[in-house]
C-alpha cells in the first residue's frame, strides 16, 4: 500500500487526463462543494473517488482494471485531505501564492504539501504509528462516514478557516508573503488530523467495498 500510494503521480507525466483528478476547485467564499460548478463531468478527485470506489467493489471487472483503481484510490483519498487540494481562492490552490518559508522562496500549496507534512516527524512509520495510536473510537466511528463530496466540503472548510483565514485577499501574490519560521510546525497539528482522517475514511471505504 505504501509503494501504491506514490503510483497516480507517477502515472501522471504518462497520463495527462488524470491531472483533473487530483483536486476540485471549491471557491473561498462559496457554501462549499458544487458538483456542477466544481466538478463538471465528474472530472476532479471527487468524481474520481466515487469511480474508483465503484470499479474496485466490481468483481465482474479484470483484476488489471480494479488494481490501477485501487492504486488510485489510496492516492487521492489522501489528496482530498490536503486542503488547498479542495480550495481555490483565484490562486490555483495556493500555487500562485508565494511565500518565504525558512528563508527559502516557494509558494503555500508546496508548503502544505511537503513543508507541514514534515514537521510531524521525519520516520514516516513512526509517524504512522503515532497517529493511528492517537484516533480515538469515537473519532474513527465520526470520520468513517459520508462521501467524496462530504470529505471534500470538510478539507475546504479547514483551508478556509486554517490557511486563508490567516492570509489577507485573494489571488496570487506578486511579492512573497513572509511566514513565520516556525509556520510548519503550527499547522502541522492540522495536518495531523487531515492524516487520521483519510486513513479511516479509506480504510472505512476498503473495507466496505471488498467485503
Amino acid at each position: 500500500m505504501v509503494d501504491a500510494s506514490t503510483w497516480a503521480d507517477e502515472k501522471r507525466p504518462m497520463r495527462r487526463d488524470t491531472a483533473p483528478w487530483h483536486y476540485v476547485d471549491i471557491p473561498i467564499g462559496s457554501f462549499g462543494y458544487s458538483a456542477a460548478r466544481d466538478c463538471p463531468g465528474d472530472d476532479c478527485v471527487v468524481g474520481q473517488i466515487e469511480r474508483d470506489k465503484r470499479t474496485i467493489g466490481d468483481k465482474s471487472l479484470a483484476a488489471p482494471v480494479r488494481a490501477a483503481a485501487l492504486r488510485f484510490l489510496i492516492y487521492f483519498v489522501g489528496d482530498v485531505h490536503q486542503p488547498l487540494h479542495a480550495s481555490n481562492n483565484n490562486d490555483r490552490g495556493g500555487n500562485e501564492v508565494h511565500v518565504i518559508l525558512g528563508g527559502r522562496q516557494t509558494n503555500l500549496h508546496a508548503v502544505w504539501d511537503a513543508a507541514v507534512v514534515r514537521a510531524i516527524g521525519s520516520d514516516p512509520a513512526d509517524v504512522a504509528h503515532e497517529l493511528e495510536a492517537q484516533i480515538t473510537p469515537s473519532e474513527r466511528s465520526a470520520w468513517g462516514t459520508g462521501t467524496a463530496a462530504d470529505w471534500a466540503n470538510d478539507s475546504f472548510r479547514v483551508a478556509g478557516r486554517e490557511i486563508y483565514g490567516k492570509l489577507r485577499g485573494s489571488g496570487g501574490t506578486d511579492a512573497p508573503v513572509i511566514l513565520p519560521a516556525d509556520y510548519a510546525q503550527q499547522e502541522s497539528g492540522t495536518a495531523k488530523i487531515q492524516i487520521e482522517k483519510a486513513g479511516v475514511r479509506l480504510a472505512w471505504v476498503l473495507n466496505a467495498a471488498l467485503r
